[in-house]
Parts: C-alpha cells; structure tokens; sequence
C-alpha cells in the first residue's frame, strides 16, 4: 500500500520532511520551522453577577449584542426580562399555571448560582461633588442627579465582563428596573435599552435621535474613578466554552505589535524635492530597461527598527496563502514577485518590520504591490493638473495591465486599484514636505491683496467627524499642537493602509480640532476656528422653521455696539424708552410690540451677526455632506489658507482665517465683506478699530446718500 504524505510538511531550505504531530522548531539544516501553537488563556465572564439586591445579570448566549439578561428575585418568585422568555410567561399566565412556578433556563442559573455566585469587581456610584463639573448640558445634570437620589447607595455602574456593564437610567415602561445592559467596544459606547434605540419624530420629514442618558452616566462614572477597572468576574469554564477558545480573542492582544508597526513606517520620510526625484527615477530607469528588479524582496535591517530587537528570520506576512501573488509594479506593467517580512521576538514589540526600500525608488503597499516612485509622481502632477485621482488611477491601472502579461478579474483589478489609492495617499503623508516654500514668491510672507471665497460642491461625507461638543471653547482658539495632532492622525490613518489591508478603528475627528490650515511662516500667535459658534443660529432657525431673517439692519446694529451707545450684556436692564431707541435705530417696528419682543428680536439679530450669518448673502450645504472648503489665494493664485467647512459656510470662516495671519493684509475680496466686517467688529472690536476705525472696512467712512470718491491703493 502507498503511503501518503498526510500529516507530513517539508523543509523550505532542504525538503527534508517532518511529522507535524512532532515538528521540531528549527531544522536540521538551521532553517526555522516556527514553534508550537500555545493555547490561549482567556478569562471566561461569570455566567450570574449580582447588581443588587434582587437583580441579576445572567450570560444568554456565547456571542451577540444581547448576550446578557437582567433577572429580578423577589420573595413572590422570579422574573426574566428576556423577550422569548416574557412571551413565554404571557402565556403561562392565561394558563392554569402559577406565576410562583413559572420557570426559567436564566432563573434557574440565578437558583443554582445564588449561594455561591459572583459577585462584581467593579462598581461605580454617582458621586454628587463630581456632577457638577462633569462636561454636560444642564438638563443632563439635572437628571443626573435625580438618578443619584434614586439610587441611594446602589451602585450606578457595574462591570459583568470585559466590554460590558450594566447602566442604570430612569425607569421607562419597557425597562421598569432601570437598569440596563450596555457594551463599549473599540471604543464605540452601545446600549441595549429599547428607548434609547427608538427615533424620535418632529414634523414631515426631520427626524432627531434621543440622547442616551446611560452613556453619561457611564462616561462621568468611568471619568471619576481614581483607579484602573480589574478584570471582570470569572468562572471556570465549561465543557462546551473549553471547545470554542480557539474562536474567541481579545482585540487588545493585537493592538501593541500593529501599532508598533505603523509607527516604523510612519517615522521614515520620502524627501520632497526635485534633485532627489532626478537622481532616484534615473535609477528606476537603469533597471527598467536593463531588467535588474530583483524578484524577492526582504527587510535590509537585521535588528527591529522599532526596538532593536532580535527579528525572526524571513517569512511571508501572516494570514497571506502561498497562492497570493505579489507583484512589482513598475511602466513596463506587472511582474510577480516574492516580498518577505521579519517578525520581532521580543515579548513586548512583535513589531513586523517590512520590506520598504525606499532608497532603490519602491513604495511596498501591503506586501501586495511594489510600485516604483515615478508612477506615484505621475498621478501627483496629474492631480495638480485639476484632474480627479479616481479616473486617474483607473486609467492607469488599465494602461499597466494591458502592458503586462498578467491576467486578473474584475474582482483583482478593482482590489488592484484600491491599493493603488491607498499608496498614493500614504505617499503623500510620508513625503516631507516644508509648507513654508509653497509661499508666493511675489507677495511673499506680507501680502498687500487676498481673495477669500468657498466652495459648498467641493465637500465629503461628514460619517469621519464628530459633533461632540465636550468641553467647549467659546473663543476656539487652536494652538499648534492641536492642529498638529490633527494631521498627524490623519496621515497615520492613511500609512496604516500601506502596511495592513484595512483599518483597525474608523477615522474620528472632532470638528472643533479641524482647523484653518496655514504656513508656519503665515501664522500667527493664535489660530482660529470658531465652527462651534455657528450652532447656535441653526438650533434656533430649526425651532422656528417659517421665521425667516431677523428684522433689523444688522449694520446699524454693529455700529452702536461700536460706540459703545449699545452693550449686549445690558439687554436685559435697558429702560423701555432707551429700548426704544435702540430699535428703531436698527430698524426694528416697535409699534405695539412688548418689551419681551423687543428684546428677543434685538437678540436674535445680534445672533444673526455674532453666529457668522449675513444680512446680504445665503448660504446652502448638502445634507449629510460638509460645507466644502473655504480658501485664501494672493493675486498670483497661491493658496495662502485653506478650512474644511464641517458646518454650514459663513462669515465666520473668513473671519477665522483672515485673523489668523501673523501680518493681516490691508485689503481682503470676498463675497461678504459687509458680513464680515460686522462679524471682526462684535467679536474683536479693538482689532478692527486698529484696520478700518469709522471706516466699518471701506476706504473711506460711508455716509448716505453720498457717493464714494476715487482712490488709488498702491
């Protein structure tokens, strides 16, 4: 009978072959085989953990949203709030059964676990000296606290597994206890309470989602303890959960060795300039045409470049078959290659550290594709030529194949043509670039003349950006870190793509933090975005649909705040004749109209000026979509500074802008200077005294009825 080679493998360097059942860990012939799989350990949640007295929380399934019950025991038997389980009881009831008999699968792990069941090793109570400096609206905290009252000594938060708690909240008529279950993972906060889950209504057509009480709750228990949370309870394990570890895995095991994997290829830099690409595509050249491209590509370190570590010797990357291809990518189309990595053996690294050879004019691309610099170069003039990157690289992509002899589906070509994308972006991150020089050579560092406009059709999803006010800043002040941090999450977001297939966590930036973005040499002491202020006009336009601009002239307005005859913060204490005055010198009707209305249409008409609106001009923004970008160009069209409008455009963000600049220029264009004025005049009043005084941003002070005389500007 033939003998098989089942349960056999085979040495890569001398095909000397082994039994698996006793593989050793390097071959005789020095060749490293791998070591043997060590079994993971992991802490199995206790299947009964006591909240309080009477109410526990009971393991359901193994996986799922809701793989946890809440089970409540009083001395008139026990009741399960699990749907099939409530059904169940429904129909017991119409029966000749008693409700004390009614049973069970949850309450009889409640039965059997109540003498010696787990008990939680983590709880949170509601400390009151710590709501009021928790970072909230009032009316959180105002029920915040009833929550506190109601419960007493009772814990508000407790741990029942790794990811998941269980959140008390007031109680609803589909959550009578209060207490529900609620799971944070990868740092993603989700609750299981039905209320909290359900649309509110308000009209045809407009829709908003109710605020998660437990999320707060959470958050200010989580944000008050002084120490880190233990492991969750454990128990021993079952049978059947001791034949499913092998599917079960924490995603914190894996985060330390990609993270410090992104970090080395996030520390080396392409350079940015004309001689290094003169030498480097003359070198691409040589070998094209000569055909010199190796065939196998390895990492040239021989110690972990991220510390220093031993590395293992060279593999290909885990989780890829031996029938992946990989291919190198250069004009002359595709041509199959071998690409290996090495693996750190220190405990704490397990960094991978790839094959990036920048120096011979290669950009490795998920150990899929290595593409030669002059191709990535390529489509960078052609998107500086105004063309869009995706017809560009589609067209290319086409190109290089029917060059090639390699055949792909349209599946490999689209999967081709996103790695393709993905590299160009992180070659953009990784170039080093000096935002300094990209500076009008003519106007230089003090421009006389710039032109502000935005663009609402040039704008993206808004799924990556996060509303959340926090701690808010009513100045928006930006200092350089933040803006820093911004784009350095950004463009490690993007090099992640270039060293894994796909991103471990979705991009999220808060859109306080996206702000203006100037040359170091353009900036000055203080950068400012102010998108939070535009909020408080489209809060109040969405309460009073039909009302259209506030009445009023906005610039009469602004010029008695200018004087100093008017001061917002004496709205309330004006006497009705002075009240008078003020309105009708704004233009407001004060003809039977009470004080209240007076005062309400004054406020929203210094609203109107202070939230960014203009009098003279509307703005528009795509649902679901950003407001576009907002740019500063000199005469000669260099940008000088550019804003990614997260809300709706308005004058606002010309304003952030043109403040912005170390030298302000005498003369700014735009679309709204009467707007804009006004805005610079109520938020920074001695500022625009020092450019215009009486002038409210016009050459001369206007004056009506009168024509404006002729000047010449240098």
């Amino acid at each position: 009978m033939e003998v098989t080679k089942r349960g056999t493998g085979r040495c890569r360097n001398c095909c000397k072959t082994y039994y698996n059942r006793y593989k050793p860990e390097c071959c005789e012939c020095g060749e490293y085989l791998g070591g043997r799989y060590i079994k993971k350990t992991t802490n199995i949640p206790a299947p009964v953990v006591k909240i309080t007295e009477g109410i526990f929380s009971v393991k359901t399934t193994r996986t799922g949203p809701n793989y946890r019950n809440l089970v409540q025991v009083t001395n008139h038997g026990a009741i399960c709030l699990h749907h099939n389980c409530k059904n169940k009881r429904n129909v017991a009831s119409t029966s000749d059964i008693a409700m004390t008999d009614f049973t069970c699968s949850h309450i009889k792990l409640v039965k059997e676990a109540e003498e010696g069941q787990t008990k939680a090793s983590l709880e949170h109570v509601i400390r009151e000296s710590a709501i009021d400096s928790f970072p909230c609206g009032d009316n959180i905290k105002r029920e915040i606290k009833s929550i506190a009252e109601s419960l007493g000594q009772n814990p508000a938060v407790v741990h029942v597994s790794s990811d998941a708690f269980v959140v008390y909240g007031p109680p609803t008529a589909s959550n009578t206890l209060g207490y529900c279950h609620a799971v944070m993972r990868r740092k993603r906060f989700s609750c299981q309470n039905k209320d909290c889950r359900t649309m509110k209504l308000k009209g045809k057509k407009s829709k908003a989602s109710m605020k998660c009480i437990h999320y707060y709750v959470y958050k200010m228990c989580s944000s008050t303890s002084e120490t880190a949370p233990p492991p969750a309870p454990t128990a021993a394990p079952s049978p059947s959960d001791r034949s499913n570890d092998d599917t079960s895995s924490e995603d914190g095991d894996d985060v330390s060795p990609r993270e410090h994997a992104i970090n080395i290829i996030f520390q080396q830099q392409i350079p940015y300039c004309e001689t290094y690409y003169k030498d480097l595509f003359h070198k691409i050249d040589s070998c094209s045409m000569a055909n010199l491209w190796p065939n196998e590509y390895y990492p040239t370190t021989s110690h972990c470049q991220n510390c220093s570590g031993p590395l293992s010797p060279y593999q290909k990357r885990r989780g890829k078959q031996d029938t992946d291809m990989s291919y190198l990518v250069t004009w002359h189309g595709f041509k199959p290659v071998s690409i290996y990595v090495r693996y750190c053996l220190n405990v704490k690294c397990h960094a991978m550290n790839m094959a990036m050879p920048f120096d011979k004019g290669l950009l490795n691309i998920t150990d899929k594709l290595m593409v030669t610099m002059d191709i990535m170069v390529h489509i960078r003039n052609s998107v500086r030529n105004g063309l869009p990157i995706g017809p560009v690289i589609n067209s290319l992509m086409q190109t290089l194949i029917m060059k090639s002899n390699c055949q792909f589906t349209t599946e490999e070509e689209n999967y081709l043509e996103k790695m393709m994308y993905n590299g160009y972006l992180a070659f953009e991150c990784l170039s080093d670039r000096d935002d300094d020089t990209v500076i009008c050579g003519i106007c230089g560092t003090i421009p006389q003349v710039l032109n502000g406009d935005g663009n609402e059709k040039n704008c993206c999803r808004t799924m990556e950006i996060n509303y959340d006010d926090g701690d808010n800043d009513e100045l928006g002040d930006l200092d350089d870190n933040i803006m820093d941090k911004t784009l350095s999450k950004v463009k490690k977001y993007l090099v992640e793509r270039i060293v894994y297939t796909r991103n471990l966590l979705p991009l999220s930036l808060n859109y306080k933090s996206i702000g203006p973005i100037i040359a170091p040499a353009l900036r000055g002491p203080k950068v400012y975005n102010t998108e939070n202020m535009k909020k408080s006009y489209v809060k109040r336009m969405r309460q009073n649909e039909t009302d259209s601009l506030p009445e009023g002239d906005a610039n009469c307005l602004s010029r008695l705040i200018m004087d100093g005859t008017f001061d917002p913060q004496t709205l309330n204490t004006l006497s009705e004749e002075n009240l008078h005055i003020i309105c009708k010198t704004c233009c407001i009707s004060v003809t039977g109209v009470s004080m209240f209305q007076l005062r309400l249409k004054l406020e929203r008409l210094y609203d109107m000026v202070l939230s960014g609106e203009s009098p003279c001009h509307t703005f528009t923004k795509a649902y679901g979509q950003t407001g576009g970008y907002y740019l500063i160009v000199c005469s000669h069209g260099v940008i000088y500074s550019s804003k990614t409008l997260t809300l709706k455009e308005s004058v606002r963000d010309a304003a952030d802008q043109y403040l912005s600049f170390k030298y302000i220029p005498p003369v700014f264009i735009n679309d709204t200077p009467c707007g804009l004025a006004r805005n610079i005049e109520l938020r920074h009043p001695d500022v625009a005294a020092e450019l215009w005084g009486q002038n409210m941003a016009c050459f001369e002070k206007p004056v009506a009825d009168v024509q404006p005389t002729m000047v010449i500007t240098p």
